[in-house]
């Protein structure tokens, strides 16, 4: 059911590269539960993607308070948290005994995921849903948002809130 909702197979392309964007949420979580899912189903490999946003540094020039330097070890530790999360991230699509693939880069979130998708010449995006205010996604936007309207391939939005039936098991 699910490869006909997707296009999956007749006269439509495989899907046989997933992009995941990891961040550790629940969110991003229960994207990935999703993915490997789908990934198992389509014989597809998972590519892993965890992006180390800098905001304050964006928003220095904007508001003062964010103007205060930030110590060295912010950006090793912030480093070392997105290794840790891609790691985790690996175990589990390892586990599921999928092919995949990870990488840590920087900048901004929504431009590297659609970066990413180009060069991997990826075919399907699994995205987390985003929990931001209204204040957030007016000052920030919406990586989501960004994604599925300039990316070169399907987006797939999951929900943190799961309705019955919404993963894809394995039968």
């Amino acid at each position: 059911m699910i490869s006909r909702a997707l296009g999956i197979g007749g006269s439509q392309p495989e899907i046989e590269r997933i992009l995941i964007p990891v961040d550790g949420s629940s969110n991003s979580n229960r994207a990935l539960e999703f993915a490997i899912n789908l990934a198992r189903k389509c014989s597809a490999e998972i590519y892993l993607l965890h992006v180390m946003s800098f905001v304050p540094i964006y928003l220095s020039d904007l508001w003062e308070p964010f103007h205060s330097s930030l110590p060295y070890t912010y950006f090793e530790e912030s480093e070392e948290e997105g290794e840790d999360i891609l790691a985790s991230a690996s175990d589990k699509v390892g586990d599921a005994g999928i092919k995949s693939f990870a990488l840590l880069d920087h900048g901004r979130t929504a431009s590297k995921i659609i970066q990413t998708a180009e060069e991997w010449r990826i075919d399907l995006i699994v995205l987390g849903s985003e929990n931001r205010s209204l204040i957030a996604k007016l000052f920030l936007g919406s990586v989501s948002d960004e994604v599925t309207h300039k990316a070169p391939c399907p987006v797939l939005l999951v929900k943190n809130k799961s309705r019955k039936g919404c993963v894809p098991h394995e039968s």
